[in-house]
């Protein structure tokens, strides 16, 4: 746990617990954890709104390696509020906007699919090959289309990890665009990212042909049969255009 300011523990819950610990008891009782989302336990879901209550937005990764301010009693009221919506199944990365991904700092929103960290898994890869790509000096810039790039994390990571590379990223929902435009901007990618909003590979025209060295995709993979299966974390909050693959999923 993180070094705290004493002030934390001056405020003391109904049980005479200080504060933190009040609302870390109450968090470790009541909350439902998905495994899809490893990263959030109590005590690092009570971090990061306990900051966001106090003015400073931050992924759940990004709390951790932060220390946490003495709130005031209206404070410590907004923070209660936040509790509450978390118990009740609103992800915590729309609570406070914000996600990590492959070691970069992005903005979330129900506009887009959260980025999970299992799908970090395949911006590894990619990047490894991509680098490979990059090394040989005899070659022009690798290309890279990412299809159903949501919040861009995926595009975003490799075009981080890999500077020699230009990313397309497309997405059929323009507000899953807009926000990934907003994570771009945040990164400073704007000159090597490049978003488009079209089904699939719809927007990738002739002027492609033959120039896409790496394609990538989180496309929808759940079948709607399995919707109504789904925790309510998931489907009750997040866009069903993003994990809704029809009849037969992906």
């Amino acid at each position: 746990m993180n070094p705290m300011h004493d002030t934390e523990f001056q405020a003391r819950g109904s049980d005479g617990l200080p504060a933190f610990q009040h609302r870390l008891a109450r968090l470790t009782a009541a909350l439902d954890i998905l495994p899809d989302k490893p990263e959030e336990t109590p005590d690092s879901a009570l971090r990061a709104l306990w900051l966001l209550a106090g003015g400073v937005p931050l992924s759940i990764h990004a709390a951790a390696e932060t220390p946490l301010p003495a709130l005031s009693a209206a404070q410590l009221d907004a923070l209660d509020a936040l509790i509450a919506r978390r118990i009740a199944g609103e992800p915590i990365a729309y609570l406070t906007g914000r996600q990590r991904f492959m070691g970069l700092e992005l903005l979330a929103s129900p506009d887009a699919l959260i980025p999970r960290a299992e799908s970090e898994l395949l911006g590894l890869a990619a990047a490894q090959k991509l680098r490979a790509m990059a090394a040989d000096a005899t070659a022009a810039a690798p290309v890279v289309v990412d299809v159903c790039c949501g919040s861009g994390n995926l595009a975003l990571a490799l075009a981080h990890a890999v500077p020699q590379a230009q990313v397309h990223g497309a997405d059929i929902s323009d507000t899953a665009i807009a926000l990934a435009r907003d994570n771009t901007r945040q990164l400073g990618l704007e000159s090597r990212v490049t978003l488009h909003v079209g089904d699939l590979l719809a927007p990738f025209g002739a002027a492609f042909a033959r120039r896409v060295d790496l394609l990538v995709s989180l496309p929808p993979y759940i079948s709607t049969a399995k919707m109504d299966t789904m925790p309510h974390e998931i489907v009750g909050h997040e866009p069903h255009l993003a994990f809704d693959g029809g009849p037969f999923g992906v």
